[in-house]
């Protein structure tokens, strides 16, 4: 499994959580968030490198403002291992609750994404998220 492929599955899987609690904030573990992405996968070396792209995809989603961030727990000898009280920022909101032009069913993005994680298709929960970067990218924010 690619970096890329970790980054949408988890991406997908913070939306979704962050969805269903919305207003309320919620807390992510990265480890966690790794092993749901790789679920049955018993290699420590991929668990490992999804636990760092879990970290990175949700520094990345704060960094062009998907997520608003409460408060994070770091460690010096392990890097950042949990977060709290994250929810989206009104242009995550904005951008979920679009219905983008290109999906034929006209279904907001909101429903893409949280069909994808509960359906538990990692092919389905990357589409999705490629279509809400690809929406983002084309939105006027």
């Amino acid at each position: 499994m690619t970096n890329n492929e970790l980054f949408e599955i988890i991406a997908a899987r913070m939306f979704a959580k962050c969805l269903e609690a919305h207003p309320i904030g919620v807390d992510f573990e990265f480890h966690a968030l790794a092993y749901e992405a790789t679920p049955r996968n018993e290699d420590g070396e991929l668990q490992d490198r999804a636990t760092e792209v879990a970290r990175s995809t949700f520094r990345w989603l704060e960094r062009e403002g998907y997520i608003y961030v409460g408060h994070v727990e770091d460690s010096i000898s392990y890097g950042l291992i949990s977060a709290g009280d994250v929810s989206l920022t009104g242009r995550a909101l904005a951008i979920l609750n679009a219905v983008p032009g290109v999906l034929q069913e006209q279904r907001p993005m909101r429903d893409l994404i949280l069909g994808a994680v509960r359906s538990g298709s990692a092919t389905a929960m990357q589409e999705a998220i490629k279509q809400l970067i690809g929406a983002a990218a084309g939105a006027a924010f």
